[in-house]
């Protein structure tokens, strides 16, 4: 059953039985003494195998070997058909039904933010998908709503059969379009333009349990589905480091941001959390605009870099990704503008920090 191969291990559970046993015995002959009973002889015999049987031995490892790769990858197979919503008896697993988790509060709370992934994070066994190159929104049941709690304004058809939940997730037009997106999405009047976006979904914050779980969930509650602007975010378990690289590699090709990890065991925090991880080859960030730069050369006559401080209180120089157009009219002292970088230097620096558009405020 799935709940048996989603235990921790199976050989961890062999040894726990055998503790167990053996606990049995113990209590029983604590309770014979008790008793006034004569404890039982028990005869200790020396035991020294023989070369022949040495060999056996030698000849097991590989077969324990292959039958722990079997357990694992049978572990992992579970796991997936779990999020996924494969079938399953629900009381087995001790899931309470989807109609009786529904929160009645819908006061905004913020939402979960993740931390950068590093290569000294074993995320084995973790839940992984696609990082969306999308706005992030929460959906409360009757509005959409920014990870700051503004309000977006979708045409009535938009959100129309959404689910009577509250859902996490990004409006996402494709991939390397996040201009767009943010132009179509900020606008305060209704318009045609979203019937281009989706809302891809990928958590529940207030259905209760841990992330796995609510994966379950959710996965319950997208079947049958009649909207064709939302719809459950593809999710995967991750089976070690070398299956995240080239599920990242994939994504890159395609032209996408990067990974994105979760703790199968986290609970919803609203806060930025090491149990959610981003895996980019580059990151971005936000940072104020506290000096202009004049250029030399070709951009002597305009902006050639500038200042600026991020949230750490770190002054860098940003003096690329800039079009003419930009260095022309550059962003405005006091503003604040969003820009990637490549890891960090020792001092804390941004490292090759490169200009990519005014913070979008949402």
């Amino acid at each position: 059953m799935v709940k048996n191969s989603l235990q921790e291990d199976d050989e961890e559970s062999v040894r726990t039985e055998e503790v167990d046993e053996l606990t049995e015995k113990v209590i029983s002959v604590a309770a014979d003494l008790n008793d006034g009973k004569d404890l039982p002889q028990v005869n200790i015999e020396v035991y020294t195998p023989s070369t022949e049987e040495g060999k056996d031995e030698e000849e097991k490892v590989p077969a324990e070997m292959n039958r722990r790769q079997s357990n694992r990858k049978r572990k992992h197979d579970a796991l997936n058909d779990y999020i996924n919503g494969a079938e399953f008896d629900s009381s087995e697993d001790g899931e309470d039904a989807v109609d009786g988790m529904r929160k009645i509060n819908r006061q905004f709370q913020g939402v979960m933010l993740a931390e950068k992934y590093t290569e000294d994070v074993n995320v084995d066994g973790w839940i992984m998908s696609e990082k969306l190159d999308g706005v992030r929104c929460i959906w409360n049941g009757k509005t959409m709503k920014t990870r700051n709690n503004n309000t977006f304004y979708p045409p009535p058809f938009f959100a129309k059969n959404f689910p009577d939940e509250i859902l996490d997730g990004e409006l996402f037009l494709e991939r390397g379009e996040f201009s767009k997106t943010i132009s179509i999405v900020r606008k305060q009047q209704a318009h045609d333009g979203w019937k281009d976006i989706k809302f891809l979904v990928f958590d529940g914050p207030e259905l209760g349990g841990n992330f796995k779980t609510r994966l379950r969930k959710l996965s319950k509650i997208f079947k049958g589905n009649k909207s064709e602007f939302v719809e459950l975010h593809k999710h995967e378990v991750c089976k070690d480091k070398d299956h995240l690289d080239e599920e990242m590699e994939r994504v890159i090709a395609l032209k996408g941001e990067g990974m994105m990890v979760r703790d199968p065991k986290s609970y919803y925090e609203y806060r930025r959390s090491d149990k959610m991880l981003k895996v980019k080859k580059a990151y971005d960030a936000e940072a104020v605009v506290i000096k202009k730069i004049k250029g030399t050369g070709r951009c002597s006559n305009m902006m050639g870099a500038i200042l600026c401080r991020n949230n750490d209180g770190i002054e860098f120089k940003v003096g690329s990704g800039f079009t003419d157009a930009d260095r022309r009219n550059p962003p405005k002292m006091g503003s604040i503008i969003t820009y990637k970088y490549y890891e960090v230097t020792k001092s804390g620096k941004p490292r090759f920090p490169i200009y990519l558009r005014p913070y979008a405020g949402m």
